[in-house]
C-alpha cells in the first residue's frame, strides 16, 4: 500500500512538471520544491503505512483490536464504531466484508484471541443495528460459517452462541436466497459429537442442539425459508435429536423433567443460553423436537415421522417397545409428538400405514426377512399405538372405523400365518391389538362405541364354525368386542342391546368352544353393568351374605326390553347351561348374567322369570331325561343356591329367607357338594356316586306317598335326591304372594323349545289368563303344603308342545308332495294314477247335481208359495213336468234341447236376487256334458 501511494504521487508531481516545461525556471524549482516534499511524504508513509488514506470504517475497525489479544475489546473505539455504523448504515456491508476478512487471516494465523474480539465485536453490531440489517447478516453468516468450520472447540461453541443471537432477531425484510443447509449439517455433526473429554463432548452436543434450536426459531418462523422441511434436512436433524434424547453418556448428570412437565405443550423461551451449563443434551433434544413438532404444519408431519420411523427402524427400537420390561423409548417419543403436534390423526394415520408395510413385507415373505423381527416390530408399534390412540380425543372419530377394520385385519392374518416356534410372539401381537382395540373407542361417543362393537362382531367367522382357526378367529374377536365393552357405559338396554348386536351375541352363546361362551357371558356382564355392581357379582356365594349392592327399580324402557328380549336370553342361558363343556368358569359367568338382570332389571317381571328359569334348571339337574355328569349336575344345583340366595336378600321376606337358609344349612351337612363354595368336589367322586350311595339309607325310608306329593318326584325317571335338599318352588311362590306380588306366572312351566320366535313379546303379563288355584297357608304357618297329584307333568306339557308342530310340519311335507307332483307330472299320468270306481264321473257328477236341485227346488218352492200361493213359474216345476214344455216345436219363449239333453234348476238361484230374477225371464240352468269333463 505504501508504495502504491508513493508511485501515484511521484507520477503527480511528473506530470505536473511537464506541463509547465516554457518555464524553465519555474519547472526547475518546481521539481526541487516537489522533490523535496515527495522525499518527506515517503519517509511518512514508510513510517505510519498510509494510515491516513485508509477508509474510515476501516480504520474504526482497526481501532478495537489491542495490541495484545489479553487486552480484549477497545470498548470505547467499539462505541465510535458503533456510532458510525448507525450513522452511516449503507457502510455496514463493507465493516463486515472487512471483520470478516481480518477474522479468515487471525484464523490462518491461529490468532484465536483476535477472533473472539472480532466476533464479539460483530454480536453487538448485530444488536444495536436493527434497521440495517439486511445489509449486515450475508457478512455475519460468513464470519459465523468460517469459525465453525475451524476445529477449535471453543470457536464452535463461540460461533454457535452468535448464531442463536442472530435467530433471534426478527427481520422486516424476507430473504429469498439464504441457505442454511451448511448449519444444518455443521449442528447436526456436532450432536453427535464423540470428544474423549466428556466436559467437552457435553458442551459441543449442546452447542449443536442449541444452534437446531437456533435453526428452528429462524427458519421455520419464516415462510419463505421452506427448505428446513425438505427431506434431507429433517433426516439430519430428528436423528440428531433422537440420539442425543435417547445417550446415556450423562446418565450420572442427567435430570429429567417428570413425564407431565415433559409432556405440556412447548414454549419457545423455555431453554434459553443461560441454561448452556446447567441444561443436559436428553432435556434440550426433547425441548427441540417439541418445539419443531409444534411449528409443523399438516403438510409438514410426514417429513418429520418419517425419519424417525426410519431411525426405529435401524435401531430396533419398536422390537424393544414389544417388551413389556423393554425400553419404552418409542412410546415415550411419541407421547411427545402427540402432545405437542397439531394434527394428531395424521400421526396416527401414519404409524398404521407403517404397520400395514411391516405386514405386507411379512406375507410377501421378502429376502433377509426375519419372522421373529417382523413380528415384534408390529408388535412394537401397536403397543404405541396403545398408548397414544387416547391423546386425540374427539379427533380421531371420523378415521375410526377404518383403523379397527385394519387391525382386525392383521388380527386374522396373525391367526391364519401363526406358526409353531412364534406362538408366543404371535399371542403378544394378538393381545396387543386387543387392547389397542378397545383404546381406540376410550373417547368416541356411546353411539359410535355400539357401531364400532357391531362392526367388530360382523368380523367374526359364523357361530356355526368348526374349523380350528376360525374358532380361534371368532375368540380373538370376541375378545376385542369384550375389550371394547369395557370402555362403554350403559344406560339404556334397549340403546345398548339393538337387535344385530343382541342376536349375534345369543348366537355365539351357544358356541361349541366354551371359551367362546365364557367371553361371550363377559361382554354380557360388561353391557348389563350400570351401577358397577360387576365384582360382588363374580361368583355365586351362599354362606356367607352377599356384599352390598346399588339397585335401581328398572324404568319402563328396561321393562320393555325384557318383554321383548327377555325370554330369548333366559332360553339361551337355560341351554348354555346343559352344554357339557362347560368349565367352572363357565357355570360362574352364567350365574352373574342371571345376577346382573335381577340386579339391573328390578322388576317384579323379571324376577317371576328368573326364578322360574331357576326351578327350571333345579329340575334339569335332578332329571335323567338330561345327559349330564355328577359333577354337572353339582355345578347347576350351585347356579340355583346362588341365586335364591341373593333374590332372598334382595327382597328380605322373611319366609324366604328362613326356607332358603334352611335348605343351604341342610345342604352343609348332608350335601355339601350341591353349594357352590364346595361344587368343585363333586369332580372327586365317580359318575353315581353323588346322587345314589350318600344318604342312602335316608332316601329308602322315604315313603311313597311322600314321592308322589313331591314336585321333585313326579317324574319316575328323577334322581333321588332328598326333598329338604331341593328348594321348594310353593314355599317362595305363598310367601310372595302374602306380601303382594302377582304369583300366577311362577307356576308356570318354563318354556325352552327351540321353535321360540324372538320376535314376539313375552312377559308375565302375558300369562296372567292362566288361573291357578293355590289355597292359602295362613291358616297354618310355617307348614309346607305339598302339591296335590298331578296328572298332567312336565312330559305331558312337553309331548303337547312338540306333536302339533311335528304334525303340522308333516302335513306340510305332504302338501308340496302334492304340489310338486302336480306340476311336474304330465296329465295322461294323472288321469291313468288316479283311482278309478265302477261309475263313471260323468255319472256321478250328475247323480250330485240331481240331489242338490231336488234339495233347491223344495227350497224355492216353499218361498214362492209364501211370497205368492196363485203365481206358478217355471223355477217351480220339477224336471219331470219341464220337459214336456220344452220339447214342444217351435213355440216361442221355448228352449229345444235332444233327448240326451236334461235341464235343471239353477243350483245357484238362491244367492241371486229373487225380485230381479222374477221380472225377468225365468231363469234355467242347462248342460251339455261331453264324454270327458276337465277341471
Amino acid at each position: 500500500m505504501t508504495m502504491v501511494c508513493c508511485f501515484n504521487l511521484e507520477n503527480l508531481f511528473q506530470l505536473s512538471n511537464t506541463g509547465n516545461g516554457n518555464n524553465d525556471g519555474n519547472a526547475s524549482a518546481g521539481v526541487s520544491s516537489g522533490s523535496g516534499w515527495f522525499n518527506r511524504c515517503d519517509q511518512c508513509c514508510c513510517a505510519c503505512c498510509c494510515s491516513p488514506f485508509k477508509p474510515r470504517y476501516k480504520r474504526l475497525v482497526d481501532t478495537i483490536f489491542p495490541s495484545n489479544a489479553e487486552d480484549g475489546l477497545v470498548k470505547s473505539n467499539m462505541e465510535k464504531l458503533i456510532f458510525y455504523a448507525m450513522s452511516s448504515p449503507d457502510k455496514l456491508d463493507k465493516i463486515g466484508a472487512y471483520l470478516a476478512e481480518r477474522i479468515g487471516r487471525d484464523l490462518y494465523r491461529h490468532r484465536i484471541g483476535f477472533v473472539f474480539i472480532a466476533v464479539e465485536a460483530m454480536d453487538q453490531l448485530l444488536k444495536t443495528c436493527h434497521n440495517s440489517l439486511h445489509l449486515f447478516m450475508e457478512s455475519f453468516l460468513k464470519v459465523v460459517q468460517l469459525v465453525l468450520e475451524s476445529h477449535d472447540p471453543e470457536l464452535q461453541i463461540l460461533a454457535t452462541q452468535s448464531f442463536v443471537k442472530f435467530a433471534k432477531i426478527e427481520e422486516d425484510t424476507p430473504t429469498y436466497h439464504r441457505s442454511y443447509d451448511f448449519f444444518v449439517c455443521k449442528f447436526a455433526s456436532l450432536c453427535h459429537d464423540n470428544h474423549p473429554n466428556l466436559v467437552t463432548r457435553k458442551r459441543l452436543r449442546m452447542a449443536g442442539l442449541i444452534g437446531i434450536k437456533g435453526l428452528i426459531l429462524k427458519a421455520v418462523s419464516d415462510d419463505m425459508q421452506v427448505n428446513i422441511w425438505a427431506d434431507n434436512n429433517m433426516g439430519k436433524i430428528i436423528p440428531s435429536l433422537l440420539f442425543n434424547m435417547k445417550s446415556k453418556d450423562f446418565e450420572d448428570e442427567t435430570h429429567f423433567k417428570d413425564s407431565q412437565t415433559r409432556l405440556l405443550p412447548p414454549d419457545p423461551v423455555r431453554f434459553t443460553e443461560d441454561d448452556f451449563e446447567s441444561s443436559t443434551p436428553n432435556d434440550v433434544a426433547t425441548e427441540c423436537l417439541r418445539e419443531l413438532i409444534n411449528r409443523a404444519s399438516f403438510g409438514h408431519v410426514h417429513n418429520i415421522l418419517k425419519p424417525i420411523i426410519t431411525h426405529f427402524d435401524l435401531h430396533h427400537f419398536w422390537e424393544m417397545a414389544a417388551d413389556p420390561t423393554g425400553d419404552n423409548f418409542a412410546i415415550e417419543t411419541f407421547k411427545i409428538i402427540m402432545y405437542s403436534i397439531q394434527s394428531k390423526p395424521a400421526v396416527i394415520q401414519i404409524l398404521m400405514n407403517h404397520l400395514d408395510c411391516v405386514a405386507k413385507g411379512r406375507r410377501e415373505k421378502l429376502e433377509n426377512c426375519n419372522l421373529e423381527n417382523k413380528i415384534k416390530v408390529q408388535t412394537g408399534i401397536v403397543n404405541v399405538l396403545n398408548e397414544i390412540i387416547a391423546i386425540p380425543a374427539d379427533t380421531i372419530g371420523p378415521f375410526v372405523l377404518g383403523m379397527i377394520n385394519s387391525l382386525l385385519q392383521h388380527l386374522h392374518d396373525s391367526i391364519n400365518n401363526i406358526q409353531t416356534q412364534f406362538v408366543e410372539e404371535e399371542k403378544q401381537f394378538q393381545e396387543a391389538v386387543i387392547n389397542t382395540l378397545g383404546e381406540f373407542t376410550t373417547n368416541l361417543p356411546d353411539y359410535q362405541k355400539i357401531e364400532t362393537m357391531i362392526f367388530i362382531i360382523d368380523k367374526a367367522p359364523p357361530a356355526s364354525c368348526t374349523s380350528a382357526t376360525e374358532q380361534q378367529l371368532q375368540n380373538i374377536i370376541l375378545k376385542s368386542l369384550l375389550k371394547v365393552t369395557t370402555k362403554y357405559k350403559p344406560v339404556s338396554m334397549i340403546q345398548t342391546f339393538p337387535s344385530t348386536l343382541l342376536n349375534q351375541l345369543l348366537t355365539r352363546a351357544l358356541s361349541p368352544d366354551p371359551k367362546t361362551r365364557l367371553t361371550v357371558q363377559k361382554i354380557f356382564h360388561q353391557l348389563l353393568d350400570r351401577h358397577k355392581n360387576l365384582p360382588r357379582l363374580i361368583k355365586p356365594v351362599t354362606i356367607v351374605p352377599p356384599e352390598t349392592l346399588t339397585i335401581e327399580k328398572a324404568d319402563r324402557y328396561d321393562i320393555n326390553f325384557m318383554r321383548k328380549h327377555g325370554h330369548d336370553i333366559l332360553v339361551h342361558i337355560y341351554r348354555n347351561v346343559q352344554i357339557e363343556s362347560n368349565t367352572k368358569e363357565n357355570f360362574d359367568s352364567i350365574f352373574t348374567t342371571m345376577a346382573l338382570i335381577c340386579v339391573e332389571m328390578n322388576s317384579d317381571e323379571v324376577l317371576i322369570d328368573l326364578l322360574r328359569l331357576t326351578f327350571a334348571l333345579q329340575d334339569m339337574a335332578i332329571s335323567r331325561n338330561f345327559n349330564l355328569s355328577d359333577s354337572h349336575r353339582c355345578f347347576i344345583h350351585s347356579i340355583a343356591a346362588g341365586f335364591l340366595h341373593l333374590f332372598s336378600n334382595l327382597k328380605a321376606i322373611p319366609a324366604i329367607c328362613t326356607h332358603v337358609e334352611q335348605v343351604i344349612k341342610t345342604r352343609v351337612d348332608q350335601a355339601k357338594y350341591l353349594l357352590p363354595e364346595y361344587c368343585h368336589l363333586a369332580e372327586n367322586y365317580t359318575s353315581g356316586e353323588l346322587f345314589i350311595s350318600e344318604n342312602v339309607h335316608n332316601q329308602r325310608e322315604i315313603s311313597n306317598k311322600s314321592k308322589e306329593n313331591s314336585p321333585s318326584r313326579q317324574n319316575s325317571t328323577d334322581y333321588l335326591v332328598a326333598d329338604e335338599l331341593l328348594f321348594n318352588k310353593q314355599v317362595l311362590s305363598e310367601s310372595l304372594q302374602t306380601t303382594g306380588h302377582d304369583t300366577l306366572a311362577l307356576n308356570t312351566p318354563f318354556q325352552s323349545n327351540c321353535d321360540v320366535d324372538s320376535s314376539m313379546t313375552r312377559s308375565t303379563s302375558d300369562l296372567n289368563a292362566i288361573t291357578v288355584e293355590i289355597d292359602s297357608v295362613n291358616s297354618s304357618p310355617g307348614t309346607v303344603r305339598k302339591l296335590p297329584e298331578q296328572e298332567i307333568n312336565f312330559t305331558t306339557f312337553k309331548e303337547v308342545l312338540i306333536n302339533p308342530t311335528r304334525d303340522h310340519k308333516q302335513e306340510l311335507r305332504h302338501r308340496m308332495n302334492l304340489l310338486n307332483n302336480l306340476r311336474n307330472s304330465k296329465f295322461e299320468n294323472l288321469v291313468e294314477n288316479y283311482p278309478k270306481s265302477k261309475k263313471t264321473f260323468q255319472e256321478i257328477l250328475l247323480n250330485t247335481i240331481d240331489k242338490s236341485f231336488q234339495i233347491q227346488e223344495t227350497r224355492v218352492h216353499q218361498n214362492q208359495m209364501v211370497q205368492n200361493p196363485n203365481k206358478h213359474s217355471l223355477d217351480t216345476l220339477d224336471h219331470q213336468s219341464i220337459i214336456p214344455i220344452v220339447n214342444q216345436s217351435m213355440q216361442p219363449n221355448h228352449l229345444s234341447f235332444d233327448g240326451n239333453c236334461h235341464v235343471y234348476d239353477n243350483p245357484l238361484l238362491s244367492i241371486c236376487d229373487i225380485s230381479q230374477i222374477n221380472s225377468r225371464a225365468p231363469p234355467l240352468f242347462a248342460l251339455r256334458f261331453p264324454n270327458l269333463f276337465v277341471y
